[in-house]
């Protein structure tokens, strides 16, 4: 330690230390304070007053903003606030300003006040849509309609902006009156702006797209702009002057400067001027589309280039200020890589004015071709803009390859010598009005195409034009044994409704030498054959139609032959021959084979080109169904089919019009199978013949196993064609416009049909509605069927008739045994109303088994459980109707039905009925009876079934019963007799009194006991006639009871 390092030096020292810590010390608790008071005074309730709010007010909308939140260390040192996720809609509620982040970063001191001092903004995903409405409104109206409020009146008032940062951004205008579409993408832009005395911008733009279309044309499509400029709005002397700017238009940079002025007045005044220049005329090519810029990116380019313009005078509604502007290129070249010559000397000079658009001087030369161009549009934004263009070019096709690379098209060799003059003239926007005069012509032509071995040689073009005709001398090709020529006369070329063509061209092609001069993979596609034609076309080809055009014309193809790698099978023995004239095409041979499968037609087509001809042709086919498999995949439909089919079939008719085509001819199919997903069963053993007359379609011997059931059918379909008339197309149509249909007579019969394999009953389960559509078609059709099963229940010699129209389904005079005995009898369906559908059904059943029929075929109600309690044989005549819900199942409510029904060998046990008799008789001999008779007659309406007569008898027990049961709640309502023997007696005597019991007696020692029966089919209630009986004893006592009970019971 220092002597001079005494205590009292070190406090000396420290001193000032502890000042400095103090100060630092006493800042940051100020700033910490500082900050929480505002992140306390901020709340976000007072931000969106202060931000959202006035956003509200101004917008006329809700402003959404998903966040609000102060910050300072991105904007330190000031005092920062950003938005997230804004959204303002327009008065439509249609999008119309979004923003993914915005960051305004304010003056502290000034905000303090209720002053906002922006001293950056920064803008990141914004998209603004500006739309012009049909009723010529803007969905920005509501803004611009709004009054400003007064920012300031003192003369030294000023606000500016020094950061303004604008990250991917779209702007997007539509027009809907006009179609117009202007789409700005991925703009970046750096501003500063300032507001005094005068408004200063300073901007670096960049936009990586902009798309412009108008009425359906799309004019400009992705085009890249850069913009860096600095200008000054002048309010007060409505002057906009641009100080210095530099545009890029894809690379391709102009040089800026002038002013807008006097725009109050609806008439601004223009005077603009720009110029650019460059030692590379190249680029020039910066401004093609993006898509072709790959092919020029690398094409090394040289010589000046002069861009210098002027636009100045006043836009008005009638007239456009004048414009003005040059370019000129000079010594231009341009050279692929890797080649060893490139385009030299190439200049031109263009001027464009109101006036006048003129091009002079064009030429490019290269390996000693020469083309040379001039032209001129005088007044060209007028809609009379008369052109004038020259065009000549001497080229020797063989020098193409050494400027120009020919393996981008796939080209080895090309030669020939090209040589062109001509002159366009004609008004610019009205091209019927052009008309070209000159000559073209190519000699000595050769191409030959990479990777084959051949050439397309002797290439020959003459054509001489003058205004009113274009004259192709004879012109084509040759290539070893092929060739190819085309000559003829083209009356005023230019004029779409005025052309007339009188050309005539041949054709012989081997289509195995294609291989040789043009590129095909064998591997992929194989032909043979010989292809010949004569083709003669006379006509204008925009009045007439098109078929018109052809004139005695043949065409011809021999030993074809077609093999594509999709093709399992080659087409083999390909034939054409067919012979046209104007409307008609007549085919004297056409045909193939494929493996075992031939087809092959001959005839007529008239009108063969246009949307509906007629034919008459008569086809011949032979196929193997497997094979067809294999070309072309059914899957996931079909997974399997085989079987053959042979047909002879002529048709006649409009092929568009199928209802009116006439057929003759068969169709026959054997030993087809098929199985898939579309099939829910497989289909085997399927054959038959099928013959076709314009009036009737019959079928026969037609046979099919689907699943373990076979079908067969034979028969005959007149006015068949009907099933494809317009109003008949969905043969579940609900509108049709005449009461004749196709007809059906046959005779379908099956040794087994098994209804519960054909159909998926637990898929077919359904609550939904299900209207029925009966097809548009009458039959009637003989029914005979073995035996069927349907829900496992086995129904044996189906016997009847059915029959078939728009509204009804009918099986007439049947019978069938099912449940151990015979039903015989008719159905009907009604369809009249889709959903609202209802059945009959009239007939008798004999010796059925009970307890089996009133399980299974619901006919007490789909509630009813006395199948449960009875067994014996069911004797019955009926008759039922029923509507039936939209669902399918019988409306019970709606269900009327009479009929009478006997039993014998009956045998009951444990019935709701026995038990409660039983309680009510103290006695079991009830709950098991078996019944010597049973008859009854009955009647069911309005879901109650009434019982009339019925007796029932047991050895010495018995019971006659009236009344009724509620099909639906099982509401019971009976009046019954109870015939029992005189054991009984005191039983009943303790329930009635001894005096009704000796009442009820019969002369046989019986007693007759009248009851009632109420409560429901599942808890009945039995008690006494209390009311006959007491009439029974009043009687007896003034005429004696025994006469009383012999009138009742006549014994």
């Amino acid at each position: 330690m220092s002597m001079n390092d005494t205590p009292e030096n070190q406090k000396k020292h420290s001193r000032p230390l502890r000042i400095v810590l103090i100060i630092a010390g006493s800042l940051l608790l100020f700033f910490t304070v500082m900050i929480a008071g505002i992140n306390f005074w901020l709340t976000d309730e007072r931000l969106r007053s202060m931000i959202a709010e006035p956003l509200r007010e101004t917008a006329g909308q809700e402003a959404d903003i998903q966040s609000l939140s102060v910050t300072f260390f991105r904007t330190f040192p000031r005092f920062g606030i950003e938005l997230k996720g804004v959204r303002i809609p327009d008065s439509s509620g249609e999008e119309m300003i979004l923003a993914d982040d915005l960051l305004v970063s304010l003056d502290l001191i000034p905000l303090l006040r209720n002053e906002i001092s922006v001293s950056r903004l920064q803008m990141t995903g914004v998209f603004i849509h500006y739309r012009i409405l049909p009723d010529e409104r803007s969905n920005f109206d509501f803004l611009l309609s709004r009054e400003p409020e007064s920012v300031g009146t003192g003369a030294g008032y000023t606000f500016s902006v020094p950061e303004i940062i604008i990250r991917e951004t779209s702007l997007y205008y539509t027009d809907e009156n006009t179609r117009t579409e202007l789409r700005l993408n991925g703009l970046e832009a750096d501003m500063a702006f300032f507001y005094g005395e005068h408004i200063q911008t300073d901007m670096a733009l960049f936009l990586e797209s902009l798309s412009f279309a108008r009425d359906g044309t799309q004019w400009i499509t992705n085009l890249s702009l850069s913009l860096n400029q600095s200008s000054v709005i002048r309010s007060e002397e409505e002057l906009f002057q641009i100080l210095d700017a530099e545009l890029s238009i894809r690379g391709l940079a102009l040089d800026l400067s002038g002013s807008v002025s006097e725009w109050s007045s609806g008439q601004p005044l223009l005077d603009l001027a720009f110029n650019s220049s460059s030692e590379n005329f190249g680029e020039l090519l910066r401004l093609v589309p993006p898509h072709f810029m790959e092919n020029v990116s690398t094409i090394r380019t040289d010589g000046s280039l002069v861009l210098e313009g002027e636009i100045s005078g006043r836009v008005t509604d009638d007239s456009l200020p004048d414009i003005g502007f040059r370019l000129n290129v000079s010594d231009g070249f341009l050279q692929y890589p890797d080649l060893p010559q490139g385009v030299e000397e190439i200049s031109f000079n263009f001027s464009f004015t109101n006036d006048l658009a003129f091009l002079s001087h064009f030429q490019a030369v290269t390996a000693d071709n020469r083309i040379r161009a001039s032209g001129q549009i005088e007044n060209p934004l007028s809609d009379s803009a008369p052109l004038h263009l020259d065009l000549n070019a001497d080229i020797d096709l063989g020098t193409a390859a050494l400027f120009y690379p020919l393996s981008n098209h796939r080209i080895d060799e090309l030669g020939g010598q090209l040589s062109l003059s001509g002159e366009l003239s004609g008004n610019l926007h009205d091209p019927d009005s052009f008309t070209l005069s000159g000559l073209l012509k190519l000699e000595d032509g050769m191409l030959k195409f990479e990777d084959v071995p051949g050439r397309i040689e002797d290439f020959f073009f003459h054509a001489e034009a003058s205004e009113e005709r274009l004259f192709i001398h004879e012109s084509g090709f040759r290539s070893g044994q092929n060739l190819f020529t085309l000559s003829g006369l083209i009356s005023n070329p230019m004029s779409e409704q005025s052309r007339e063509l009188d050309l005539k061209s041949s054709l012989r092609f081997d289509l195995e030498s294609l291989r040789t001069f043009y590129p095909i993979d064998e591997d992929t596609l194989q032909m043979r054959g010989l292809l010949k034609s004569e083709i003669h076309l006379r006509g204008n080809p925009q009045r007439d139609d098109p078929e018109r055009l052809l004139q005695q014309s043949r065409i011809t193809v021999e030993g074809g032959y077609l093999f594509h790698i999709r093709l399992n099978q080659p087409i083999e023995e390909l034939v054409f021959r067919a012979e046209g004239d104007g409307r008609r095409l007549a085919i004297s041979e056409a045909g193939f084979r494929s493996g075992s499968n031939r087809l092959s037609f001959h005839g007529t087509l008239l009108e063969y080109l246009g949307d509906n001809p007629y034919a008459d042709l008569t086809f011949d086919g032979l196929a193997s169904l497997s094979s067809i498999a294999e070309i072309y995949s059914f899957e996931p439909w079909i997974q399997q089919l085989e079987g053959d089919a042979e047909m002879t079939i002529r048709s006649r008719g409009r092929i568009q019009e199928i209802s009116t085509l006439e057929l003759d001819g068969s169709l026959t199919v054997n030993s087809v199978s098929a199985s898939g997903d579309s099939l829910f069963l497989p289909v085997t053993g399927l054959s038959g013949e099928l013959t076709v007359t314009p009036e009737q379609m019959t079928l026969q011997d037609f046979r099919m196993f689907y699943g373990s059931s076979d079908i067969q059918l034979e028969g005959s379909v007149s006015d068949y064609m009907l099933f494809f008339r317009e109003s008949n197309v969905n043969a579940f149509n609900d509108i049709y416009d005449t009461n004749v249909y196709p007809a059906i007579n046959g005779i379908f019969k099956s040794n087994h049909l098994n209804f519960d394999e054909l159909i998926d009953w637990d898929a077919e389960k359904s609550d939904d509605p299900y209207p029925v559509h009966l097809p548009n078609l009458t039959a009637n059709t003989d029914i005979e069927i073995t035996g069927i099963t349907l829900f496992g229940l086995e129904i044996r010699d189906l016997h009847g008739t059915g029959t078939l129209s728009r509204e009804k389904l009918a099986l007439n005079r049947a019978s069938a045994r099912l449940f151990d005995g015979k039903a015989t009898g008719s159905m009907t369906w009604n369809t009249t109303l889709p959903l609202a559908t209802s059945v009959a059904f009239e007939g008798a059943l004999e010796g059925v088994t009970a307890e089996n029929f009133l399980r299974d075929t619901g006919f007490l109600g789909k509630n009813s459980t006395l199948y449960r309690y009875i067994s014996g044989e069911l004797n019955t005549r009926f008759q039922y109707q029923s509507k039936l819900t939209p669902s399918l199942d019988p409306d019970i409510s709606s269900t009327k039905a009479s009929g009478s029904f006997g039993m014998t060998g009956v045998r009951m046990r444990d019935h709701p009925i026995q038990r409660e008799l039983s309680r009510f008789l103290n006695s079991t001999e009830f709950q098991t009876l078996t019944l010597d008779e049973w008859e009854a007659v009955y009647s069911i309406e309005e879901s109650v079934m009434t019982l009339t007569g019925m007796s029932i008898t047991s050895g010495n027990l018995g019971m006659q019963l009236d009344g009724s049961v509620h099909l639906i709640s099982g509401e019971l309502d009976y009046r019954a007799t109870l015939l029992l023997p005189s054991r009984f007696k005191n039983g009943i005597a303790s329930i009635i009194s001894s005096q009704a019991a000796s009442a009820l007696e019969l002369d046989d020692g019986r007693l007759a006991v009248p009851v009632l029966i109420s409560g429901t089919i599942d808890s009945p209630r039995v008690g006494p006639d209390t009311q006959l009986i007491e009439r029974i004893i009043r009687d007896r006592v003034r005429d004696g009871a025994e006469d009383l009970l012999r009138r009742l019971f006549r014994n």
